[in-house]
């Protein structure tokens, strides 16, 4: 067998290994980054400290941006800092895919945000959405929201 080759072949194999490895320790300071996100938003929520939240939890998303419950936590920041257009947006975005399964105040929240803005109608709808859904419920807390 040529050395010359053999030399490349050795070459080859080291970048890729070099390669794996960069990407596994990207990853894993990347997944403590958003664990340390996570972990200072929840502090700031439990110390009413809405906005430095709402800082964290935009940049946890900007790291995974799928994770639903991060996208709950962001709209429950935003709307707690009157931050009303971004937490309706996330707020929509979550009813659309989730529909009422694990976030079922989803609507309730989109139509005190609307009726916060006086837009009574449109709050109209998702009160009515929300209210079919869970005035029947077992759930206390969501069926006296839903009277």
């Amino acid at each position: 067998m040529n050395p010359s080759k053999t030399n490349e072949k050795k070459i080859l194999l080291l970048r890729f290994w070099a390669l794996l490895l960069f990407v596994f320790v990207f990853f894993k300071i990347q997944s403590q980054s958003l664990k340390s996100l996570l972990k200072n938003a929840d502090r700031c929520m439990v110390e009413h400290d809405y906005f430095a939240a709402s800082q964290y939890y935009n940049k946890a998303l900007l790291l995974d941006s799928l994770n639903m419950d991060t996208q709950w936590k962001y709209a429950e920041s935003c709307r707690l800092n009157y931050d009303l257009d971004d937490a309706k947006h996330w707020y929509d975005k979550i009813l659309k895919v989730d529909n009422l399964k694990n976030y079922p105040l989803a609507p309730y929240r989109i139509g005190i945000i609307l009726q916060f803005k006086g837009n009574y109608k449109e709050a109209k709808k998702y009160f009515d959405k929300y209210a079919r859904k869970f005035k029947t419920s077992k759930d206390a807390e969501l069926k006296k929201l839903a009277a």
